[in-house]
């Protein structure tokens, strides 16, 4: 590349649907990745995709704070909603994910990485006061391989107006796609274990947030992948569990109560699903011993639902005093249709190739101890070795980080 002389820093850009982050490594020690991992609380790698706008389309908050609000009998009755989900307009689907009336797409992904490239220039002064952001720092950007060349110049665009770059075809914002990095951390993973190369089938099964994509390639001689070939997906990432919890309390108080909350108290909703997944969710590790009874407690966590439950759920909160028992088979239960569908997956593929000697567990879900044990459970009687990298969810920004030092090849 034309600039690797002037490049002393490299960051990855982790820019997900549901969370985000980013990495970083100065180029004479390229071994020592740094994933931020301060948002929200020390030891949390990403935070929230979402943005909160005023009326007038200012923005308020972004990350965790756009999410998570804890309620104020004080506010107003009405709240603006949080804008989530806004990348899946670059996406090959006719889905379209809500904005408010007036607010665009394109907007939303510079606001974020207006706060994101914010957030990196100011950690990277920190450490290195004397570089030049527009000069010596290449920007490392993983995509979805779905992404064509239109929604790829208009990533690049929102890039330019969030002064990620200071010119619009600059060669320090490089893409490459998810898969390629996943890969490539894969690579480095494996050096760490006896896996013989030459003829061997790896499985990489990357569960995210929203979609699950399984992929198999061969593992040639000097620990390479070949080319794909099998591929599958599905939506029933990490994200699903928490649309059961929603059913389970739909299921107490009401679904018209929940749908009353979604739409005129979003950020209660979401705080209180952030409350689950700290306290309940995250610790889960399908064992009755290891689990810790939860109360929720809907005057504490979301007050403004009080008002539309209705009939005998209303009656029989009254009685509970407002809290509900969250118990063992409650949550796994919400687990368990979501683990399943992965299980599912996983089968069909192996079913598809001739052996699999490695099953590599990446993205943020994969940090699930219950999946793990699932996973584990039905496939190493196959003789299949199970592996989990130290913090699955940062497989991706740390892949593209050592995708430039390894090729420096992008899209």
């Amino acid at each position: 590349m034309e600039m690797t002389h002037d490049i002393r820093i490299v960051v990855g850009i982790d820019f997900g649907v549901k969370h985000s982050t980013f990495a970083y490594a100065y180029k004479s020690t390229p071994s020592k990745i740094f994933v931020y991992n301060r948002w929200g609380f020390i030891g949390q790698f990403k935070t929230p995709t979402v943005l909160k706008y005023d009326e007038s389309f200012n923005l308020i908050s972004w990350g965790y704070s756009a999410l998570s609000q804890k309620p104020n009998r004080k506010k107003k009755s009405f709240e603006t909603k949080p804008v989530e989900n806004f990348l899946l307009y670059l996406s090959q689907t006719n889905y379209e994910p809500y904005l408010p009336e007036g607010l665009h797409y394109k907007k939303a992904i510079t606001d974020y990485l207006k706060e994101m490239g914010n957030f990196i220039k100011e950690t990277l002064m920190s450490y290195w006061p004397y570089h030049n952001f527009f000069e010596n720092v290449l920007i490392i950007m993983p995509i979805p391989a779905e992404y064509n060349d239109k929604a790829i110049a208009i990533m690049r665009e929102c890039a330019y107006n969030a002064c990620l770059i200071n010119e619009k075809d600059s060669l320090r914002l490089q893409f490459i796609t998810k898969h390629e990095a996943a890969s490539v951390h894969c690579i480095n993973v494996l050096r760490e274990y006896n896996i013989s190369d030459g003829s061997t089938f790896i499985m990489i099964v990357d569960c995210g947030s929203g979609t699950v994509e399984l992929t198999t390639q061969k593992l040639l001689e000097n620990h390479k992948l070949g080319e794909i070939t099998e591929r599958s997906g599905d939506y029933c990432g990490g994200y699903f569990v928490d649309d059961e919890f929603i059913n389970f309390l739909g299921r107490k108080v009401g679904s018209s109560a929940i749908d009353h909350v979604r739409n005129n108290h979003c950020g209660q909703l979401q705080y209180m699903i952030q409350e689950f997944c700290g306290h309940v969710k995250f610790p889960f590790t399908g064992q009755q011993e290891d689990f810790i009874p939860f109360d929720l407690d809907l005057e504490l966590l979301c007050p403004a639902i009080k008002q539309y439950i209705k009939g005998s759920e209303l009656d029989e909160m009254e009685n509970m005093e407002w809290i509900i028992d969250l118990n063992f088979d409650d949550v796994k239960a919400m687990f368990d249709p979501v683990i399943e569908r992965i299980l599912q997956l996983i089968r069909t593929q192996l079913n598809a190739i001739r052996s699999c000697e490695a099953m590599i567990l990446v993205g943020g879900f994969s940090q699930s101890k219950y999946l793990q044990r699932r996973i584990k459970q039905e496939f190493n009687q196959r003789n299949i070795n199970i592996i989990i990298p130290a913090i699955p969810s940062i497989t991706i920004v740390k892949g593209g980080e050592l995708f430039y030092y390894y090729f420096g090849t992008f899209l």
